[in-house]
């Protein structure tokens, strides 16, 4: 087990926001994936949407994503 500070942990886990570059905003058009133009940066997290989104739709969302990371 690592015995980490709050503080190291917490700075560990912010330090690199990007760790892949794949998923950082893209430059020219921040609401797109750096790593693939068609994703939209909020690709990597679940829609907000009144009783959820269905597993195909969630399945290809996170295909998606991981392929770009």
């Amino acid at each position: 087990m690592n015995a980490q500070t709050p503080a190291a942990a917490h700075l560990a886990l912010t330090d690199r926001r990007y760790l892949y570059r794949g998923c950082a905003p893209d430059v020219d058009n921040p609401r797109l994936a750096a790593g693939d133009n068609s994703l939209s940066v909020d690709a990597w997290a679940a829609p907000n949407v009144d009783g959820g989104e269905d597993q195909e739709a969630r399945r290809a969302r996170e295909d998606a994503a991981s392929r770009c990371a």
